[in-house]
């Protein structure tokens, strides 16, 4: 294999289709509004439009714990009861429990999105199936339907819904687990902090883990001459990703870096030099 092409979600909205988080989460809030409300509440919705991954990671986890606080009842309250001991906890989880929902109802809306497009759509030229390898963040088909790529020549390195495959879906933010470090005496708080501990450390994407299950794949990139980007963010997220990728290629390959506007193109120059390239062109996706 000569080419390694990695596609990223720019690629369906480029060609038309819907599959931007502010339509899903517009999915989520028809579905599930309760859901919706709790994803919500202490994530900003505005900014999971552009990047829900990300916004997972940024959840206000103090007002949160504020919100829940009237919970926590003095022990020589006159309504305390021994019940209680669980009331402060029990809110804090109800409330973070939308994590373990939201992937699924992601997956059910993926798979709603009709991926084939028309005879005559705009099609990439670059793109064949000839001596290629894919690494697509996408959940969708649309490379199989549209373009014919053996599925075989394909990782879905975070999941394909229509196989109905655990979607991977998260965030990259450490903070909270570098920073934890409960100094509370009450037992209640230090059980509240632990479940959201939990909850920052169920949403990582663990970028390194899932590299090392994948590794049969990035060990067919040693004769790799070309590398096309088409519709990736380059997100920091991902990173790791891109780090494997040259490690794994021709030393002299070539990188093709697609962008949609100039904001796109500043993150694609500044993923330029964090990852060292010399060999690379950066160019508007349409101009293909």
């Amino acid at each position: 294999m000569k080419n390694l092409f990695v596609i990223g979600n720019g690629f369906d909205i480029f060609h038309g289709l819907d599959t931007k988080y502010k339509s899903f989460l517009m999915y989520l809030e028809n579905e599930n509004k309760t859901l919706h409300k709790l994803l919500c509440k202490y994530i900003c919705e505005k900014a999971m439009w552009s990047n829900m991954e990300k916004e997972l990671g940024e959840i206000d986890y103090e007002t949160l714990k504020e919100d829940n606080y009237e919970y926590c009842l003095n022990y020589h309250d006159d309504d305390w009861k021994d019940s209680a001991n669980h009331d402060f906890q029990n809110m804090i989880e109800a409330s973070l429990s939308f994590s373990e929902k939201v992937p699924c109802y992601f997956r059910e809306w993926i798979k709603e999105i009709n991926t084939k497009l028309d005879d005559n759509f705009d099609k990439i030229s670059d793109i064949t199936s000839i001596e290629s390898l894919f690494l697509n963040f996408n959940y969708t088909d649309t490379l199989e339907k549209n373009y014919f790529i053996p599925e075989k020549n394909i990782l879905y390195i975070h999941g394909k819904a229509l196989r109905n495959d655990k979607l991977i879906i998260g965030h990259n933010n450490k903070k909270f687990e570098n920073d934890y470090e409960n100094n509370y005496e009450d037992v209640r708080v230090i059980e509240g902090d632990e479940l959201i501990y939990n909850y920052f450390k169920s949403t990582f994407k663990d970028t390194e883990k899932i590299y090392a299950a994948n590794i049969e794949f990035f060990k067919l990139l040693s004769k790799i001459e070309k590398i096309y980007i088409y519709g990736h963010s380059l997100s920091y997220v991902d990173f790791n990703y891109f780090l494997e990728i040259k490690k794994h290629t021709l030393p002299n390959a070539y990188w093709h870096i697609s962008y949609f506007d100039s904001e796109d193109k500043s993150r694609a120059e500044e993923f330029v030099k964090e990852l060292n390239l010399e060999r690379y062109k950066i160019y508007p996706i349409n101009n293909k």
